[in-house]
């Protein structure tokens, strides 16, 4: 009985941690109240208010994000040099298979104020193989975004 107690008084704790860290950012409205339409819940929290987030890292935008990340894109630009990241709930295995020939899928994109091209970055990418991993998150979260996006990925 006493684990018990314990173990609903530490989920109680987790629990509303959890609320008061999502319920600070102004303008927030919890997933439930968009009946399952995570890009509207992703829209409505984080694209509409973007200006939050631009000329910061990236980890500013991930303390808000409460959704899980399994995994991320990333896309060249010049000289193979990486100008964004684009983060997703599901895996990219996961995601290939939700996909039919003519469906798209909504990833979140943050574009970067500048080109990134390192070999701690290629370190990462090579490690991760583009699995939202610890490694990923420190190096990308220290990255300053420029813009957010909500974008289609589309299975080609």
């Amino acid at each position: 009985m006493k684990y018990q107690i314990t173990i609903i008084i530490i989920l109680f704790i987790t629990c509303s941690c959890s609320i008061q860290r999502r319920t600070h950012v102004k303008g927030y409205m919890s997933l439930t109240k968009f009946r399952g339409d995570t890009s509207a819940y992703i829209k409505t929290n984080f694209i509409d208010h973007k200006e939050r987030y631009l000329g910061k890292p990236l980890q500013v935008f991930l303390n808000d994000w409460d959704l899980p990340i399994k995994s991320y894109l990333i896309g060249p630009g010049a000289n193979l040099a990486i100008d964004y990241i684009s983060i997703s709930a599901n895996t990219n295995n996961e995601i290939n298979q939700m996909l039919g020939d003519d469906k798209k899928y909504k990833m979140v994109t943050a574009i970067w104020k500048t080109s990134l091209k390192d070999v701690e970055l290629n370190k990462v990418i090579k490690q991760s193989q583009l699995a939202w991993t610890d490694e990923a998150k420190a190096y990308f979260g220290k990255q300053i975004i420029t813009d957010l996006k909500l974008d289609d990925y589309l299975r080609k």
